[in-house]
Protein backbone atom coordinates (compact mmCIF):
# COMPACT_ATOMS: atom_id res chain seq x y z
CA UNK A 1 0.00 0.00 0.00
CA UNK A 2 2.79 2.71 0.85
CA UNK A 3 4.51 1.66 -2.88
CA UNK A 4 1.34 3.17 -4.61
CA UNK A 5 0.91 5.86 -2.28
CA UNK A 6 4.37 7.19 -2.39
CA UNK A 7 4.06 7.00 -5.92
CA UNK A 8 1.26 8.97 -6.69
CA UNK A 9 1.92 11.22 -4.02
CA UNK A 10 5.54 11.61 -4.87
CA UNK A 11 5.78 11.02 -9.11
CA UNK A 12 8.52 13.09 -9.77
CA UNK A 13 11.21 11.11 -7.93
CA UNK A 14 12.20 7.73 -9.55
CA UNK A 15 11.77 5.28 -7.30
CA UNK A 16 14.87 2.60 -6.70
CA UNK A 17 14.34 -0.10 -4.98
CA UNK A 18 16.74 -2.27 -2.13
CA UNK A 19 16.65 -5.56 -1.18
CA UNK A 20 18.16 -6.75 2.04
CA UNK A 21 19.69 -9.84 2.82
CA UNK A 22 20.38 -10.71 6.66
CA UNK A 23 22.06 -13.84 7.85
CA UNK A 24 24.61 -15.39 10.48
CA UNK A 25 27.53 -17.41 9.00
CA UNK A 26 28.55 -20.85 11.25
CA UNK A 27 31.58 -20.05 13.77
CA UNK A 28 34.53 -19.54 11.49
CA UNK A 29 32.83 -19.05 8.28
CA UNK A 30 31.64 -15.29 7.95
CA UNK A 31 35.73 -14.16 6.78
CA UNK A 32 35.17 -17.23 3.44
CA UNK A 33 31.24 -16.07 2.82
CA UNK A 34 31.81 -12.40 3.12
CA UNK A 35 34.53 -12.64 0.47
CA UNK A 36 32.56 -14.77 -1.64
CA UNK A 37 29.98 -12.56 -1.52
CA UNK A 38 32.00 -9.44 -2.22
CA UNK A 39 33.50 -11.31 -5.20
CA UNK A 40 29.82 -12.08 -6.65
CA UNK A 41 28.71 -7.88 -6.00
CA UNK A 42 32.03 -7.32 -7.54
CA UNK A 43 32.11 -8.77 -10.53
CA UNK A 44 28.08 -8.08 -11.23
CA UNK A 45 28.08 -3.96 -10.13
CA UNK A 46 28.02 -1.90 -13.72
CA UNK A 47 27.58 -5.22 -15.32
CA UNK A 48 23.93 -6.62 -14.37
CA UNK A 49 21.21 -4.70 -15.95
CA UNK A 50 19.81 -2.11 -13.28
CA UNK A 51 22.37 -2.94 -10.17
CA UNK A 52 23.60 0.72 -8.59
CA UNK A 53 25.45 -0.85 -6.36
CA UNK A 54 26.07 -2.91 -3.13
CA UNK A 55 26.63 -2.30 0.57
CA UNK A 56 27.93 -5.24 2.47
CA UNK A 57 28.25 -5.16 6.04
CA UNK A 58 29.32 -7.18 9.35
CA UNK A 59 27.26 -6.75 12.47
CA UNK A 60 28.88 -4.91 15.29
CA UNK A 61 26.67 -6.97 17.92
CA UNK A 62 26.88 -9.93 16.50
CA UNK A 63 30.27 -11.60 15.41
CA UNK A 64 28.72 -14.15 12.79
CA UNK A 65 26.55 -11.79 11.05
CA UNK A 66 26.08 -10.01 7.63
CA UNK A 67 23.73 -7.85 5.95
CA UNK A 68 24.20 -7.30 2.01
CA UNK A 69 22.09 -4.11 0.67
CA UNK A 70 21.72 -4.45 -3.10
CA UNK A 71 19.97 -0.74 -5.16
CA UNK A 72 18.02 -0.98 -7.89
CA UNK A 73 16.60 0.43 -10.50
CA UNK A 74 13.50 -0.51 -10.89
CA UNK A 75 11.89 -3.16 -8.81
CA UNK A 76 11.30 -5.79 -11.80
CA UNK A 77 15.19 -5.68 -12.82
CA UNK A 78 15.71 -6.69 -8.78
CA UNK A 79 12.96 -9.48 -9.36
CA UNK A 80 14.83 -10.88 -12.41
CA UNK A 81 18.25 -11.14 -11.31
CA UNK A 82 17.11 -12.71 -7.80
CA UNK A 83 14.67 -15.26 -9.48
CA UNK A 84 16.80 -16.17 -12.46
CA UNK A 85 20.60 -15.15 -12.81
CA UNK A 86 22.74 -18.30 -12.62
CA UNK A 87 25.52 -16.83 -11.20
CA UNK A 88 23.57 -15.77 -7.96
CA UNK A 89 21.93 -18.68 -7.56
CA UNK A 90 25.24 -20.82 -7.44
CA UNK A 91 26.84 -18.21 -5.43
CA UNK A 92 23.93 -18.96 -2.85
CA UNK A 93 24.13 -22.80 -3.14
CA UNK A 94 27.64 -22.14 -2.28
CA UNK A 95 27.53 -20.45 1.17
CA UNK A 96 24.43 -22.28 1.97
CA UNK A 97 26.45 -24.68 3.77
CA UNK A 98 28.56 -22.13 5.48
CA UNK A 99 25.10 -20.43 7.31
CA UNK A 100 23.45 -20.86 10.44
CA UNK A 101 19.77 -21.05 9.55
CA UNK A 102 17.89 -19.26 7.24
CA UNK A 103 18.05 -16.10 5.32
CA UNK A 104 16.27 -12.94 5.96
CA UNK A 105 14.99 -10.96 2.83
CA UNK A 106 13.31 -7.59 3.06
CA UNK A 107 12.86 -5.26 -0.11
CA UNK A 108 12.14 -1.36 0.63
CA UNK A 109 11.80 1.48 -2.19
CA UNK A 110 14.86 3.80 -1.47
CA UNK A 111 13.60 7.46 -0.95
CA UNK A 112 17.37 8.92 -1.37
CA UNK A 113 20.51 8.35 -0.76
CA UNK A 114 24.19 9.94 -1.40
CA UNK A 115 27.39 8.14 -1.61
CA UNK A 116 30.78 9.36 -2.83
Amino acid sequence: MFRKNIKSTLPHIIMEYAKVIKGRFKAHQREEGLRIVVDLWNSNVGKVKGLKGFVLMTDSDDSQGATNTTVWESKQEMDTYYTNDKNYLQTLEKIRPMMDGELERDEYIVFKYNMK
